[in-house]
């Protein structure tokens, strides 16, 4: 499996811990992007970071 995928406008990875602040900032904590989704907006940080550990222990394609 590719660990990323790069062109010249584009640039994907795997999203990891260290991206929780922008995960978080961004969708996992907006009620608009929730309500496209399967869960509910998360309240804390904390509850991103819980999900992209998981992500990371367990999902093999993983792109953000």
């Amino acid at each position: 499996m590719l660990e990323t995928l790069e062109t010249p406008r584009l640039y994907l990875r795997k999203m990891t811990v260290a991206d929780a602040n922008e995960v978080f900032e961004n969708w996992t904590s907006s009620e608009n992007v929730a309500k496209y989704l399967t869960w509910a907006p998360h309240i804390s940080i904390e509850v991103t970071k819980e999900y992209l550990t998981a992500e990371e222990e367990n999902r093999d394609e993983g792109w953000g």
